[in-house]
Order: C-alpha cells, then sequence, then structure tokens
C-alpha cells in the first residue's frame, strides 16, 4: 500500500520525518520514500516536494503512478490564501469545492464555465475528526485555483468582490483532478499561515496524518 504525500521542502522537513530515503526521479524532481506501518499492514509514504510549482507537482504525481502499483491514498499539504474574511491564519481550511481559473482575468467576466471538483463526504469527515481529536480550528469553504503568473493584489480583490471562493491555493486543483481521474480518496490540509503554526511547531501536522491514517487502515 503507498500514500502520497504532497507539499513544500519547509513544510515536509518540519515534520522531522525520520529514515526517509531519497528516490531516483526523472529530471528536477525531488521524490522520498519511508515505510510506515499502520495496525500491522506494511505501507510506504511517498513524498512529493512540490514547492508551489505546478509542472512538478503533474510530472511528480504521473511518474509515481506509474512507478508504484498501488496508491490508496493522497494528503495534500499547503498553503490557502484568504479570500473570505472569516479565515483565519491558524484555520485549516477544509474544502467543500475546488474551482479552477486558469485562463486570464480579462476572460473571467466573459460568462466561462468554472470547472470545478466536489470533495467526497466521508472523506471530509474523516478529515474533520483528526483536526477536531487534535484541538485545531476549522472551517469549511470553496478553494480556487488561478495561474500563478496572475496572482496579485488586485486579483485577490476581485475574487473578494466577486465571492466566487473563499480561498486560493493554485496547486490543489491539479491535485485533487489527478485523485478524481484515477479514483484516488484525497484529503487537503490548507492552513492560512503555514510559516506561523507549522514550522514553528504550534500545530502538528504529523497527529493529522496519524489519525487519517489509522482510521483508513483499523
Amino acid at each position: 500500500m503507498n500514500t502520497i504525500l504532497i507539499s513544500s521542502t519547509e513544510i515536509i522537513d518540519s515534520l522531522e520525518i525520520k529514515y526517509k530515503k531519497l528516490v531516483s526521479a526523472p529530471g528536477e524532481l525531488k521524490i522520498e520514500i519511508y515505510p510506515k506501518e499502520k495496525r500491522g499492514k506494511k505501507n510506504n509514504i511517498i513524498i512529493i516536494h512540490a514547492n508551489h510549482d505546478l509542472v512538478k507537482t503533474k510530472v511528480g504525481l504521473r511518474w509515481i503512478n506509474s512507478k508504484f502499483p498501488k496508491i490508496n491514498e493522497i494528503i495534500n499539504i499547503g498553503k490557502v490564501i484568504p479570500v473570505n474574511q472569516m479565515i483565519l491564519k491558524n484555520h485549516i481550511l477544509i474544502p467543500n469545492q475546488i474551482l479552477s481559473l486558469y485562463d486570464s482575468p480579462i476572460e473571467w467576466n466573459l460568462g466561462i464555465k468554472i470547472p470545478s471538483i466536489i470533495i467526497n463526504q466521508l472523506n471530509q469527515n474523516i478529515l474533520r475528526e483528526a483536526i477536531y481529536e487534535n484541538n485545531l480550528d476549522f472551517i469549511y469553504g470553496d478553494v480556487l485555483s488561478i495561474n500563478p503568473i496572475h496572482e496579485n493584489e488586485r486579483i485577490l480583490k476581485e475574487l473578494k468582490s466577486s465571492k466566487i471562493c473563499d480561498g486560493v491555493n493554485n496547486l490543489v486543483y491539479t491535485v485533487n483532478e489527478f485523485a478524481e481521474i484515477n479514483k484516488i480518496p484525497i484529503f487537503n490540509i490548507l492552513i492560512g499561515s503555514p510559516d506561523k503554526y507549522i514550522l514553528n511547531k504550534k500545530l502538528n501536522i504529523n497527529l493529522i496524518i496519524d489519525h487519517i491514517l489509522n482510521q483508513l487502515y483499523k
């Protein structure tokens, strides 16, 4: 059994994972693997250092899917840029749906169809329970991915006024689209300020990951 863990190098290093080893992967991909036994079942955690890079994330997911016979779930950890003022820096945002607007902002008001992915309710419940059991704050909302070249203060203000979404993360649609196409359960842990809460050890993501895997393999 195999779990994919996607995040930035900073967040991954802060998890202080022992016994992980680098996997020989194409190009500039940084992929690591470590064994994590759960309830007597052997499970490999395959780590993609995405670092906000859309191309590396796409290539990494496809490469892992071709090299490892069975992917059981994906855990995606990242930062959410708040659009809804109700989202605080210490919140974990649990997405209801994932939206995508990779076209130019000029076209946003031309009645274009916004692709969306509805998040599986069971997966939401497992993640919510993991967060709740660890006494962390969370909020539900819709998350939008846009082309990073269009991300600026003016665009974020437009998104606030349009009320299209509650937060922005530019990799989340790609990762969830991959999961949906390949029918892989996915858990999105999106945090208002990873720098403040994960890197400073105020928020222990390891506990959430353990809880998710315990629920899946019980």
